[in-house]
């Protein structure tokens, strides 16, 4: 129950004036030779004789603290440099390390990154510091609360913010102070969630928004910016009724190069794609055409350039994903021989095939194969339009389906019967033009 000891000191190699207080405070005089030393003991006063005892070896008075990155692949005289997702700047007045930013995820497996780094203390006179973090759910040092080490690494393990404190041990109180903000990563980078689709439209002359989807797999990305770039590549495809679809893309260093050096393309840094009106070569059109009329037909697409936009997720993980377009001439006309000439009357319980030809402003019919279509229908219950297929050499057939059927109860009796009434239908051809068409149809009991 005596919880008291008797605290002394005495000295090991040469004579160091060292004291103590009755509560375990040490005094080295300043005169003390450096590289002396002395033993401090502490006897318990229970009545037991029990003791302990630590060696202390005088050093100088710490000049400087400084801590430093110590990953071989991180350069610390570079700012703008990354190790994985690790980010970095430095007090403008003394150089020193100042703020952190490091991952909540370890995703080192795909060899973007891992979500440590390590840090280095150096002293004038090499001695022992102690780190302490001000949140050990946000950072650990050596994966605890508080360590003394000259090195240490940082464990980021969830979004948020801690000081991280190196402080010396000799009494000199010299400490260095580093913010470290911990942020989720992004676990993937999208431009296009239709993975179906091969290529999309962009009229020349016109642009296209870039929306991006960035991957919350880890939690809300911390770090939402990405770094756009585009590339050019050639498409060519084979469309043969017998031997079927088949395609590729190739890049082209050269071609990317020269588009680059021209006016013809612009990418903003919001995403905006931008085509000039005087685009000529690679023009996304159908060629050697050829069919017998009995369904054998062959079509072929040659040389059309792709645009490839690339976006970059620039927290370091390495995530990027793009979207293809080819470049096409832009909609100037659209003709539909059943629906150009005011409503069309359809019976509810009826279906109904049409096809839908936009032309350019030569009067040519354009294949649809690139085209992102939206359709819109005011009232689905009264058939709803749906786009069926792209037509073989252009253009693209539409379907209109029967009529919902909805219960109706009259005196005990139980009736079906169709939806009648009017549905407006609006397409939108999604190619940066501002193209639509619309129709009206209406719906009559059969």
């Amino acid at each position: 129950k005596n919880k008291k000891v008797e605290w002394s000191v005495t000295d090991i190699t040469g004579k160091t004036g060292a004291t103590i207080s009755s509560g375990g405070k040490v005094k080295v005089p300043s005169n003390t030779s450096v590289d002396t030393s002395f033993r401090i003991t502490a006897k318990a006063l229970d009545g037991s004789g029990v003791t302990a005892t630590k060696d202390v070896y005088v050093k100088a008075v710490t000049k400087t603290l400084s801590v430093n990155l110590t990953d071989a692949d991180f350069d610390t005289k570079n700012s703008d440099s990354q190790a994985g997702i690790k980010k970095i700047s430095f007090n403008p007045k003394n150089k020193m390390l100042k703020n952190i930013v490091l991952s909540s995820a370890d995703i080192s497996s795909n060899s973007f990154y891992d979500d440590q780094t390590v840090l280095t203390a150096e002293t004038d006179n090499a001695i022992p510091v102690e780190w302490k973090t001000s949140n050990s759910k946000i950072v650990k040092v050596n994966g605890k609360e508080k360590d003394y080490n000259s090195k240490v690494t940082l464990t980021g393990l969830k979004s948020g913010k801690a000081v991280i404190t190196c402080k010396t041990n000799d009494g000199s109180e010299k400490s260095v102070k580093i913010n470290v903000t911990v942020i989720n990563p992004v676990s993937f980078v999208s431009l296009n969630m239709d993975q179906s689709k091969q290529v999309y439209a962009i009229a020349k002359g016109y642009s296209m928004k870039n929306p991006v989807v960035l991957g919350e797999g880890y939690g809300k990305p911390g770090i939402r910016k990405v770094k756009w770039d585009y590339s050019i590549y050639l498409y060519n495809r084979v469309i043969d009724s017998s031997s079927g679809d088949t395609w590729n893309k190739t890049y082209s260093a050269e071609l990317t190069q020269e588009i680059k050096k021209s006016n013809l393309v612009s990418l903003s840094d919001s995403g905006l794609l931008k085509v000039s009106k005087d685009w000529k070569d690679g023009i996304y059109r159908i060629s050697n055409i050829s069919g017998d009329g009995k369904g054998n037909n062959h079509a072929e697409i040659n040389n059309a350039y792709v645009i490839r936009v690339t976006a970059t997720a620039t927290d370091g993980t390495g995530f990027s994903g793009y979207k293809d377009y080819v470049v096409t001439p832009p909609i100037k006309s659209v003709e539909c021989a059943v629906m150009d000439k005011g409503t069309k009357v359809v019976l509810s319980g009826k279906t109904m095939d049409f096809f839908v030809a936009p032309k350019d402003e030569d009067g040519n019919q354009l294949f649809m194969g690139a085209y992102n279509l939206e359709i819109i229908n005011t009232n689905p219950k009264c058939g709803g339009v749906a786009k069926t297929s792209i037509g073989f050499f252009g253009g693209f057939s539409m379907y209109v389906p029967t009529c919902d059927v909805y219960k109706r109860v009259s005196n005990g009796t139980v009736g079906y019967y169709y939806h009648v009434g009017y549905n407006y239908v609006k397409i939108n051809f999604n190619d940066g033009s501002g193209k639509s068409v619309r129709y009206r149809i209406m719906r009559k009991v059969q």
